[in-house]
C-alpha cells in the first residue's frame, strides 16, 4: 500500500503534468508549423510513403527515426501537421512523467516532485519548436536513464540478475531510439554504458554488452529496410557517417576561437538553465562527504531484536565517517556489501519503516527508498546517500555528455539544451540539496539563496508565458498559402522545387514531392548557417561550383518541376545558371503574392 506522502507526491506530479499540457495547449489545437524542421520531417515521411528512401532519394543530414514516426503519426499521407503536433505534445508530457519516475527511483517522492517542477519550468521553453527532433529524442533518452536505474538496482540481488540484464538491454534500446530521433541525443549511451559496465567497486562486462546489444537492436528495423532495398551503404553514409554533417561541424569549429567557444558555452548554459544550474551547484556544494561520494546505498536495517545503544553513542555516530565502509569500497568490495553500523532505535522502528517504504529492490514500487540508514548530526536527511549504486557518477557523466552534445556546431541554440535538463534537474533535486528541509532552516540559506531561487523561478515562469503566446501564433502562414495554391493547380504526380528553409512546409501542405534530391539547400547549395543562440546569421553564399549545384541543375533538367518557389531571402541572383534555366523554361506567376517569394510556373502548363 502506498504511503500517504507517496499518494500526495503522485498527485502533485499529475498536477505538474496538467500545467505542462496547458502551456502546450496551442500545439493541441493550432495545427501549424512551429518549426520549419518539421517540414523536413514530413517531407521525408511523404517520401517513405511514396516508396522512396531518405539519403537515397533526398540528401539528408538528420537522423531517420522521426521520418518513420511521421509515416504513422502524421495522418494517412504522412503530412498532417496537426496530428503530428498533437502526438509530439503527448510525447513531451510523457517525457515529463517518465522523468519524474526516474527522479522518484533515484531520490524518493519529495525529490521527484521538486525535479518534475523544475523540469516543467524549462522544457516547453527550450522545446518551443514543438514537434522538432529534440521533442521525439527526449522521451527515449529519459527512459534509458530510468531503465538503467532499475537495472542497477536489480543487479544487487542475485535472484534478479537475469531481470537486470534484460533491463540493461532495454536501456540500450532506448539509447538507440534517442539516437535515431536525433544523433546528438544518442550520447546518453555513454553514461548508461558507464553505469552498466563499471558499478562501484567492480566490473560488469555482461551488463555493458547488453547495453551495446540493445543500442544495435534499436537500429535493426531501419537497417533491414535499407538492406532489403540494397541501400544499406546509403544509410551508413547518411546517418552514421554523414560528410555533410561533419563538414558543418568542422566549418563552425574552425571559425570560432576556443576561448570564444568556451565563453559562448558558459553564457548559453547560464542563460537557458540558470535555475537548475544554481540548484545543482548548491546540491553539489552541500553534498555530504565520506559515504556519499562512494555511492554506498544499501545499509542493512537494524534487527528488531538488536539491543538498544546508548543515546550518547547514538548522537555521536555519523555514517559518513565509518572507516569500515571506506575500506570495503577501496578494496573493491561492492558498496552494497559494506556493513555499516546503524544507530539503534526502538524495536518497532524498523518494522514501521518497512511498512512505510517497502523493500528498496521492489519491482512494484518505483519510488521505494533504501532500507533504513542513519543521519549525521549535521541535520542531513537519512537519504543523503544515493538509492542506487553509482547514481552520482551516472548523473555527472550524463550531464557532461549532454553538454558536449549541446556544443555540436558551437551554435548553442536553446533546443540543444533540452538534453542537458534531465541530469541537471536530478542533481538539483538530490536529497541533501534543495529538497532537504534542514538546509532551508538555516539563516544564510533563507536570506541569500532563497531570494535568488525565487527570482530565477519567476524568470523561468515568465519565459513559459512568452513561449505559450508564441505557440498560439502560427509561423507558417506563407507556406500554408503557397502549398494550398500549388496543390490546387497540380496533380498528385507533379513535382515542385522550393528554395528557402521557411518554404519546406510547402511540400506537406501541397502534397507534392521535390523534383530534385536537393530539397534542402543549407550546406549544399548555400553555405552552412553561422547564426548562434544570440547572433543573427550572416548573408548566405551560393556554392555555384560545388557538386550539389550541378546535381540540382541536372535533376531539374531531367524532370522539370511544375512550379518553383524561391524565398525572398534566398541569394538567387548569385546563381546565374538557375536564373537562365528558369527564364528559358518557366514564366513568373503573379497570381499569388506572398512577401518577396517568387513563384515560377512551367511554360507548357
Amino acid at each position: 500500500m502506498l504511503a500517504r506522502r507517496d499518494i500526495g507526491a503522485a498527485l502533485a506530479i499529475a498536477a505538474i503534468a496538467g500545467l505542462s499540457c496547458l502551456i502546450r495547449l496551442p500545439g493541441f489545437t493550432e495545427g501549424g508549423f512551429a518549426s520549419h524542421d518539421v517540414g523536413g520531417i514530413l517531407y521525408e515521411a511523404m517520401l517513405l510513403r511514396a516508396g522512396g528512401l531518405p539519403y537515397v532519394d533526398a540528401i539528408e543530414l538528420k537522423a531517420p527515426g522521426t521520418f518513420y514516426l511521421a509515416t504513422v503519426l502524421a495522418g494517412p499521407e504522412g503530412r498532417d501537421i496537426a496530428a503530428f503536433q498533437i502526438a509530439a505534445n503527448l510525447v513531451a508530457v510523457a517525457s515529463l512523467v517518465v522523468f519524474a519516475a526516474l527522479a522518484w527511483r533515484l531520490w524518493g517522492a519529495r525529490a521527484a516532485v521538486v525535479a518534475a517542477a523544475l523540469y516543467a519550468l524549462h522544457d516547453a521553453h527550450l522545446d518551443s519548436m514543438d514537434a522538432n527532433y529534440v521533442t521525439w529524442a527526449q522521451l527515449p533518452a529519459v527512459a534509458a536513464g530510468l531503465c538503467a536505474a532499475w537495472a542497477a538496482t536489480w543487479r544487487e540481488g542475485h535472484a534478479l540478475r537475469s531481470r537486470s540484464l534484460r533491463t540493461w538491454l532495454l536501456s540500450g534500446v532506448m539509447c538507440g531510439l534517442a539516437a535515431l530521433c536525433k544523433q546528438p541525443s544518442g550520447v546518453v549511451l555513454v553514461p548508461v554504458l558507464l553505469w552498466a559496465l563499471c558499478p562501484p567497486g567492480r566490473r560488469d562486462v555482461r551488463a555493458g554488452l547488453a547495453v551495446l546489444a540493445g543500442f544495435l537492436l534499436a537500429h535493426l528495423p531501419v537497417a533491414l529496410h535499407y538492406l532489403a532495398r540494397g541501400q544499406l551503404g546509403a544509410l551508413l553514409g547518411g546517418y552514421v557517417w554523414n560528410p555533410w554533417g561533419f563538414e558543418y561541424i568542422a566549418r563552425n569549429t574552425t571559425a570560432t576561437a576556443p576561448t570564444r567557444a568556451a565563453w559562448e558555452l558558459v553564457a548559453a548554459a547560464v542563460h537557458f538553465l540558470a535555475l537548475p544550474l544554481a540548484l545543482a551547484a548548491f546540491a553539489l556544494a552541500a553534498r555530504p562527504r565520506g559515504h556519499a561520494p562512494k555511492d554506498i546505498s544499501h545499509v542493512p536495517a537494524a534487527s528488531p531484536s538488536a539491543p538498544a545503544a546508548p543515546a550518547r553513542e547514538h548522537a555521536s555516530k555519523d555514517i559518513s565517517h565509518v572507516p569500515e565502509a571506506s575500506h570495503a569500497v577501496a578494496a573493491g568490495e561492492p558498496a552494497s556489501k559494506a556493513v555499516l553500523p546503524v544507530p539503534a532505535a526502538s524495536p518497532a522502528a524498523p518494522a514501521a519503516s518497512a511498512r512505510e517504504h517497502g523493500p528498496a529492490d521492489s519491482a512494484h514500487d518505483f519510488g521505494a527508498p533504501p532500507p533504513a540508514s542513519a543521519a549525521g548530526p549535521s541535520g542531513h536527511a537519512p537519504k543523503a546517500s544515493p538509492h542506487v549504486p553509482g547514481t552520482m557518477r551516472f548523473l555527472l557523466a550524463w550531464m557532461a555528455a549532454a553538454v558536449a552534445a549541446a556544443a555540436t556546431g558551437l551554435r548553442f541554440y536553446k533546443g540543444y539544451w533540452l538534453g542537458v535538463l534531465p541530469p541537471l534537474c536530478l542533481l538539483a533535486a538530490a536529497p541533501w540539496g534543495a529538497t532537504s528541509p534542514a538546509l532551508w532552516r538555516r539563516g544564510r540559506v533563507r536570506f541569500l539563496v532563497a531570494p535568488l531561487v525565487l527570482a530565477l523561478t519567476v524568470r523561468a515562469a515568465w519565459a513559459l508565458r512568452l513561449t505559450r503566446d508564441d505557440r498560439a501564433r502560427p509561423h507558417d502562414e506563407g507556406a500554408r498559402t503557397i502549398g494550398r495554391w500549388i496543390g490546387e493547380r497540380t496533380g498528385p504526380d507533379d513535382k515542385i522545387w522550393v528554395w528557402g528553409w521557411h518554404l519546406w512546409g510547402v511540400h506537406a501542405y501541397s502534397g507534392r514531392l521535390s523534383a530534385s534530391r536537393v530539397y534542402k539547400t543549407l550546406g549544399l547549395l548555400t553555405t552552412t548557417p553561422d547564426d548562434t543562440w544570440r547572433t543573427p546569421a550572416g548573408a548566405p553564399q551560393v556554392l555555384t561550383e560545388g557538386p550539389w549545384a550541378q546535381q540540382l541543375l541536372s535533376d531539374l533538367a531531367a524532370d522539370p518541376p511544375a512550379f518553383v518557389a524561391i524565398g525572398g531571402t534566398a541569394p538567387k541572383h548569385e546563381f546565374p545558371a538557375l536564373r537562365r534555366f528558369l527564364v528559358e523554361h518557366y514564366v513568373r506567376d503573379h497570381g499569388l503574392r506572398v512577401g518577396k517569394v517568387e513563384i515560377w510556373r512551367r511554360a507548357d502548363r
